[in-house]
């Protein structure tokens, strides 16, 4: 039978701090798929307060949706995580620079902008 010692003593690790609004639900995942930091406002909006972290991001996915999200996990494993980060960002760039050029400039100060937009 496996234990865990900050389980047994009732430790655990410090909550992250999150550069994020109050009402941005956000999740940090490993790899496998599995959800090792939540924001107060994704663990509410699952309703499972102080309870998504370790558990696997296919048990919040419905049934009939669950191969096709695992099916996805791994391919972008495969692809390369890092390449996919900087993919986002890129074209978080491009979307912005767009968007600023058809007069909607960002809210952010400089310095400030979301890569993601």
């Amino acid at each position: 039978m496996a234990f865990s010692l900050a389980a047994l003593f009732g430790l655990s690790a410090p909550r992250p701090v999150w550069r994020s609004g109050a009402a941005d639900a956000v999740l940090r995942l490993a790899g496998d798929g599995e959800i090792r930091a939540a924001t107060p406002a994704a663990e509410a909006m699952i309703g499972a307060e102080g309870g998504l972290s370790r558990r696997s991001l296919l048990d919040f996915a419905a049934r009939d949706d669950r191969a096709g999200l695992r099916d996805v996990m791994q391919e972008t494993r495969a692809y390369g995580f890092e390449k996919v980060r900087q993919e986002q960002i890129a074209l978080g760039a491009q979307v912005r620079a767009l968007l600023e050029s058809r007069g909607f400039p960002s809210v952010a100060a400089e310095g400030w902008k979301a890569p993601g937009v």
